[in-house]
């Protein structure tokens, strides 16, 4: 039943909804999807100890498998529940130590065509929680922000390759030279090109900055006057956080394996 919630067509989720309350599950209460996973598929076992831990702090969850991941349902019928997950999850995720799990929390759920675009939400909170730099094991969709829209177009595969497409000279000559000129063009879009500014946030000469600036455009092969040439260089350079991006890590960007349903 809550494979068939996360996978089925509108048609299939309307009559599976009208028979919830036959299993055993009420549709008027709102259900948050939690994703939890590691680097590689989960097994039975693992499965089942955070079902386990799932039982013990948060009633009348549901999960399955979907991805290779754990997806909990978790119901939320007050605000205050809702509130207290991300500590519930976080304490799963640590309870099954030594497995390095990481989870996405996904938007709350109220009706049936809710949960096939939750899932995608979750899944790719967990994708993100998974690449931080900062060792962050649990990430919300929430916290995305207008980012969370990525996850219905091709998740964190797809951000990475536009950062790749749209900032790979750059991270070629960080990583060759150590150059800082993601840095660099970060600060001085940030500064709206005031050169003054940004020399002194970067601590920098002004004719310094000066070259770097032409040199980054020149390896861009962009006009950083153009607004809408900056505003697309600007979201790659933030998005550099959400996929775990750093300026010395490699450019080629991961296959996409496809979303796997178990």
């Amino acid at each position: 039943m809550v494979h068939s919630l996360l996978t089925g067509d509108f048609q299939e989720l309307e009559r599976l909804w009208s028979r919830t309350a036959l299993l055993g599950m009420n549709p008027a209460v709102p259900r948050v999807l939690v994703s939890i996973g590691r680097d590689r598929p989960v097994d039975r076992m693992l499965l089942d100890r955070i079902r386990r831990e799932m039982r013990s702090r948060i009633s009348g969850g549901y999960s399955t498998t979907y991805g290779g991941d754990v997806v909990l349902l978790c119901p939320v019928p007050e605000v205050e529940q809702e509130a207290k997950l991300v500590g519930q999850v976080e304490s799963i995720v640590t309870a099954c130590r030594p497995e390095r799990l990481t989870a996405g929390i996904g938007p709350v759920c109220r009706k049936a065509d809710d949960y096939p675009l939750g899932v995608r939400e979750a899944l790719f909170a967990r994708q993100v929680a998974a690449q931080s730099r900062t060792g962050k094991a649990v990430v919300s969709s929430a916290e995305l922000g207008m980012y969370r829209l990525f996850a219905h177009v091709g998740g964190t595969d797809a951000l990475l390759g536009a950062v790749l497409e749209t900032l790979g000279p750059l991270l070629d000559a960080d990583g060759r030279d150590g150059s800082d000129l993601l840095n660099t063009l970060h600060a001085f879009l940030e500064h709206d090109r005031r050169i003054a500014e940004t020399a002194r946030a970067l601590h920098l000469h002004v004719n310094t900055l000066r070259y770097r600036v032409d040199r980054i455009a020149r390896l861009l092969k962009t006009d950083l006057d153009d607004p809408e040439k900056r505003f697309f260089i600007l979201l790659a350079l933030r998005l550099r956080g959400v996929v775990g991006l750093g300026p010395n890590d490699s450019r080629q960007a991961p296959s996409s394996a496809g979303e796997n349903v178990q």
